[in-house]
C-alpha cells in the first residue's frame, strides 16, 4: 500500500510540471506593435517609447547562432515576461542580439527575476563593441530551480551620442503550476494516513478485549 501511494505521489507530482517551452517570436508579424503579446501561455509586455509611441519590434535579423524573428524593446524601456495564468515558471536561458552603434562604451541589459515566495534575482549581460553582436544569457546556478512569477528586462541608455537597441530570442522557459488537486491529494493522504493509525488503534483494542 506504502508504495503504491509514494509511487502515485511521485507520478501526480511529476506530471504538474510542464514541458519547457522555447519563445522563438516566430508566430509573429514583423513591424512595431503596442500592447502585450502571448505565446505558448507567457505573454510578453514591453513599456512604451515615449518618442514613437510604440512598445515593441518583431523583425528579422542574423546573428551568431540566431535568425529570423526576434523581440526588440526601446532604450530606458523595459519588458516583462509572465505566464498569462499568473502561474510560477522557472527561465534557462535566452538569447540577446545587443545594438550599439555609435561611441565606444558599454551597453547592458539588466535582468530581475521577482520570486514567487517573495525576494529578488539579478543578472545582466553587456556589449562593449560598436556593431551588433550575439550572446547566450545563460541563468546561473543560483537562478535553477527557482520559482518565478516575473522577469524584467531593462534597457538602460547606451553611450551618448549613440544608437542603441536589443532583441531578445529563443526564451526557454518552464511553467510550474500547482494545481488545486495536488492539495486536495495531499489533503487527502493525510486523511487516510489518520484512517490507518485510527483503524490500528481499533485493532489493538480490539485484540486486548479478546485476551482480557
Amino acid at each position: 500500500m506504502k508504495k503504491i501511494l509514494a509511487l502515485f505521489t511521485v507520478g501526480l507530482l511529476g506530471s504538474s510540471f510542464s514541458q519547457a517551452a522555447t519563445i522563438d517570436f516566430e508566430e509573429f508579424l514583423s513591424g512595431n506593435g503596442t500592447g502585450s503579446i502571448a505565446s505558448q501561455g507567457y505573454v510578453l509586455t514591453a513599456s512604451t517609447n515615449p518618442n514613437t509611441n510604440t512598445d515593441y519590434t518583431i523583425g528579422t535579423i542574423s546573428a551568431g547562432n540566431t535568425s529570423g524573428l526576434s523581440y526588440g524593446w526601446c532604450p530606458d524601456c523595459t519588458a516583462t515576461l509572465e505566464t498569462s495564468a499568473g502561474s510560477p515558471f522557472s527561465i534557462f536561458s535566452a538569447e540577446i542580439l545587443l545594438f550599439n552603434f555609435g561611441p565606444e562604451g558599454t551597453l547592458s541589459v539588466d535582468v530581475t527575476g521577482y520570486l514567487a515566495g517573495g525576494g529578488t534575482l539579478g543578472t545582466s549581460i553587456s556589449s562593449e563593441s560598436t556593431e551588433l553582436e550575439f550572446k547566450m544569457l545563460m541563468f546561473g546556478p543560483e537562478w535553477q530551480g527557482q520559482i518565478l512569477e516575473k522577469i524584467v528586462f531593462g534597457l538602460p541608455s547606451g553611450p551618448a551620442g549613440g544608437s542603441t537597441a536589443v532583441r531578445i530570442d529563443n526564451i526557454i522557459v518552464t511553467a510550474v503550476p500547482v494545481p488545486a488537486a495536488v492539495w486536495l491529494f495531499g489533503s487527502g493522504l493525510a486523511g487516510l494516513a489518520g484512517f490507518r493509525r485510527l483503524v490500528r488503534s481499533w485493532g489493538s483494542q480490539t485484540q486486548a478485549a479478546l485476551h482480557s
